[in-house]
């Protein structure tokens, strides 16, 4: 319902749901801020009117009005969670999306240690099996002592230089 809805309030330019609604104060026809700017640099036009449009040198700014209204109502519109294929039955307002899906525990989730991918349960899972992560403090040991053993031989290494120089 709510993406059959963001169809009807959409760009005409772009065809999109509209990004930063804008109205043209001569025509009140609403676009995409980015997309009217960018047709009216290339034809000083209302694009569904073709009415012309006075853009003054100061930019196109001074022509075009936010629309509060449309924003409201594409805010307001449900949709379906971009992780609902990974089983999100969430159905967030349009303003709500973003925060919604970055805290989505059907988010796509990396273990810490390996290449595994999956939701946050399945993750959390994952983990407590996950040998990279059973052996962590072992590895985590290893790799600070080869660090450790590394920085001795350089430092050796350029003591052994400055000794050959004499």
């Amino acid at each position: 319902e709510g993406r059959r809805t963001l169809e009807t309030i959409s760009c005409s330019i772009c065809a999109e749901p509209f990004e930063d609604p804008v109205s043209l104060r001569d025509s009140g026809h609403t676009y995409c801020r980015v997309c009217i700017t960018q047709a009216l640099a290339n034809h000083a036009r209302c694009p569904l009117s073709n009415a012309p449009i006075a853009v003054p040198r100061g930019g196109v700014d001074s022509v075009l009005v936010p629309n509060h209204q449309v924003r409201t109502l594409i805010d307001s519109q449900r949709v379906a969670c971009r992780y609902a294929s990974r089983g999100c039955a969430a159905r967030p307002e349009v303003g709500a999306a973003d925060a919604h899906e970055a805290s989505c525990s059907h988010a796509p989730l990396k273990c810490s240690r390996c290449p595994f991918l999956g939701s946050r349960a399945e993750t959390e899972e994952h983990m407590r099996s996950c040998p990279y992560v059973v052996l962590a403090p072992v590895l985590d040991a290893q790799a600070s002592r080869i660090q450790s053993l590394e920085r001795r031989v350089t430092e050796q290494d350029r003591t052994n230089e400055r000794l050959a120089a004499r």
